[in-house]
């Protein structure tokens, strides 16, 4: 293969994926914006109710477990530790799932 062949394609690949993170950071915009518009319709008040019973025994569903390993696929390990530290800091626990 000649080096401006494999120079072409890697520049292509780059741009695929450019493309994708910039694809998911647009839906992520998004679903920001939909759960604000949730937080405005429902008033916000059950996430205070709830953070003063306790820790919540309700399992995340698919959707919460595909955006939070998609955030974290995004994120760099330095920003993520960034992220649990702030977690930490506020009492927080970092949800980590069933270890299998």
């Amino acid at each position: 293969m000649a080096i401006s062949t494999y120079i072409r394609e890697r520049l292509g690949a780059a741009d695929d994926r450019s493309e994708e993170l910039a694809g998911i950071r647009d839906a992520l915009v998004e679903l920001g914006d939909t759960v604000d518009e949730l937080r405005a319709q429902g008033g916000g008040n059950r996430q205070i109710e709830a953070r003063q019973d306790g820790p919540s025994t309700v399992e995340p569903n698919a959707v919460q477990i595909e955006t939070l390993m998609l955030l974290r696929a995004i994120a760099s390990s330095e920003k993520l530790r960034m992220i649990r530290g702030e977690l930490d800091r506020q009492g927080i626990e970092s949800w980590q799932g069933p270890v299998r």
